[in-house]
């Protein structure tokens, strides 16, 4: 009877088991899995920075926006990630542009990184994002490759934005090129 008993609870076990392994592993369709915590989300909510982000159409393209904002220090890194339609798909392929706020230093939204590469108009403005992401432990090239993996992991496509990005493809097949 103990080994009947034992074999029974053995095949629960392996039962049990299956429909973990069946059911466990999330396909990113639930809010359980977006968000992935990683070191870098972790240095910048450790200093106060809270996370925001949203998609939408921008000058004949799709965008994904990343806003990392600390109330408590008014600094604010602002991202902006180009979606790029593949199939029926939209994923994050490269940075449009990144702007920085700090309102101790009178820096409003100043472009940081345009088109390929870091640049601003002001020299105080560059200066300040290296310093502030220096405190966290990163460099320019470490803070951009955060954002693209960071769309890339919480991203997820809607109805809404296919259909905006179709909208986009049909108004180029529309053009006229004269």
């Amino acid at each position: 009877m103990k080994k009947l008993k034992k074999k029974a609870l053995v095949g629960l076990l392996v039962l049990v088991s299956f429909a973990i392994m069946a059911c466990g592993t999330n396909n990113g369709t639930t809010e359980g899995t977006k968000k992935k915590e990683n070191d870098t989300v972790k240095k910048f909510k450790a200093e106060g920075y809270l996370f925001s982000d949203r998609s939408y159409p921008s000058f004949g393209s799709m965008i994904y926006s990343l806003i990392l904002d600390n109330p408590d220090t008014g600094i604010t890194f602002e991202s902006y990630v180009e979606l790029e339609k593949k199939d029926n798909n939209l994923i994050p392929s490269s940075i449009a542009s990144i702007r920085y706020n700090e309102k101790d230093e009178d820096i409003d939204s100043e472009i940081v990184y345009f088109q390929g590469k870091h640049s601003a108009d002001e020299e105080n403005t560059l200066d300040a994002y290296t310093k502030e992401l220096k405190k966290l432990g990163l460099s320019k090239g470490d803070f951009i490759d955060f954002v693209i993996e960071y769309a890339k992991d919480n991203y997820k496509v809607s109805k809404e934005d296919l259909e905006d990005a179709k909208e986009f493809d049909s108004d180029t097949e529309d053009s006229d090129d004269i």
